[in-house]
């Protein structure tokens, strides 16, 4: 694994996958509805659909079936370290078998960090922006 992807993985595929097997607790042959919430939508939709083979779901479809959404802010839960560590040895395993794989944007040595800030602030981005030393 290269550090740029070392750098991104975590911040997305954690997330999501969280929320799809702590959180929502999916199965095979459930639905799922990612909204595309940065980055974390960009990584449940694989992580739904190649992990679990899960199709995805419409709001409307979402309504109709009476199903929930459901929300998480990872960084609340680092008193959790033996979930998140648990869920992490998970997703690493996930991209060690080449199912995930980060979605870098771009990436900048910390000499330019500004630049890689005014990029994220203009939504130029899509995938993560990784800092080099």
């Amino acid at each position: 694994m290269s550090f740029e992807e070392a750098a991104a993985l975590p911040v997305n595929y954690l997330t999501a996958y969280h929320m799809l097997f702590r959180v929502a607790c999916v199965r095979p042959g459930e639905r799922v509805l990612v909204h595309m919430a940065a980055g974390t939508g960009t990584a449940g939709i694989p992580a739904a659909s190649q992990v679990a083979g899960i199709p995805l779901l419409t709001p409307l479809q979402l309504m109709n079936h009476n199903r929930t959404v459901s929300g998480v802010n990872i960084g609340h839960l680092w008193s959790e370290m033996a979930i998140l560590s648990e869920e992490l040895r998970a997703v690493l395993a996930l991209w060690d078998e080449g199912r995930i794989k980060p979605r870098i944007d771009r990436v900048y040595p910390f000499a330019e960090a500004a630049a890689a800030h005014h990029r994220i602030l203009a939504r130029q981005n899509v995938g993560k922006i990784v800092l080099t030393p």
